[in-house]
């Protein structure tokens, strides 16, 4: 049977073809593969940007997906990309692991990175700065919470050994009570804890069933028609009391500019009585027994 030129040359072209596929090597047969199905970086961006359910794009996962396992010294440039979104996917679960998933610097990374498929070794990069910095800011913000939670915690130990030694037989736990009592108002009302306790050491002793021959009740020493007028439901009961006595202490500051001496003198003798006579002889010596009070404070307590 007679062949045509034409017939013969296509089977000459076919036995080449065949020839030069079954004598090339598998890792030649899988960089040709990379160079026919790799999107190679241009300065046009990827126009697919679905995700899969595993988190890639579909450029991400069709690029890893045919990446091969060859030692890092002959893989030429064309196998970037994969390492790149290797790398990149690496330091997003390494990141949510370590913040957790809630995390925003893990959200910021996790974020970042996903959208950066076109440039990769920049884009990661920038997105790397900008997780560290708020993870930074974070780790930052938490230190100065546990700095915080520290101070309070020691501040409220301390005040509780004064109470306790001002009147021992107070229980360890009434003490502490009456301190983070005393703290909470204090921040509450914005007046100084010291003075506070100062005020409550005078007039009670630190004892929240003591009751005045004017009928003065409780740890500040409240009388009735007081107490009903700050809100106090039972002037009996140690926080209660001490949240009254800490709101009329605040009140009386605000009424006489800061003033400490008139606000004491009125929270002694009244304020319908300073506002008339002053500060009286009474009220000094009232005044001189707070004092003698926050003394032993002062150098307890830097603020």
């Amino acid at each position: 049977m007679r062949l045509s030129s034409k017939a013969f040359g296509v089977g000459l072209v076919a036995v080449a073809l065949l020839s030069t596929l079954m004598t090339t090597p598998p890792a030649q047969a899988a960089s040709a593969l990379q160079v026919d199905n790799l999107v190679t970086p241009t300065s046009a961006a990827l126009p697919v940007y679905a995700y899969t359910p595993m988190g890639y794009t579909l450029e991400e996962e069709r690029a890893l997906a045919i990446a091969p396992a060859t030692d890092p010294a002959t893989t030429t440039s064309v196998h970037q990309p994969n390492e790149d979104l290797r790398k990149t996917q690496a330091a997003k679960t390494a990141a949510n692991s370590m913040l957790g998933a809630d995390n925003p610097a893990a959200k910021v990374r996790q974020g970042l990175v996903r959208g950066t498929v076109t440039t990769p070794g920049t884009d990661v990069e920038l997105a790397e700065q900008k997780a560290d910095a708020v993870t930074a800011e974070i780790n930052n913000q938490q230190q100065q919470q546990a700095q915080q939670q520290a101070m309070a915690q020691n501040r409220a130990h301390t005040l509780t050994n004064f109470i306790k030694n001002y009147n021992k037989r107070l229980s360890w736990e009434q003490a502490n009570t009456i301190a983070e009592a005393i703290l909470e108002y204090s921040n509450k009302y914005h007046v100084d804890f010291r003075i506070v306790t100062s005020v409550i050491a005078v007039e009670s002793g630190f004892r929240s069933n003591a009751v005045s021959s004017s009928g003065a009740i409780g740890l500040g020493q409240l009388k009735p028609s007081t107490a009903k007028w700050l809100g106090v439901a039972n002037p009996y009961d140690p926080i209660d009391n001490v949240a009254g006595c800490t709101r009329y202490i605040s009140y009386l500051l605000k009424k006489y500019n800061g003033s400490v001496d008139h606000a004491l003198s009125g929270y002694f003798q009244g304020p319908g009585t300073t506002d008339r006579h002053g500060i009286t002889s009474s009220s000094k010596y009232y005044l001189l027994k707070v004092n003698r009070a926050l003394t032993p404070l002062v150098p307890l307590f830097n603020r």
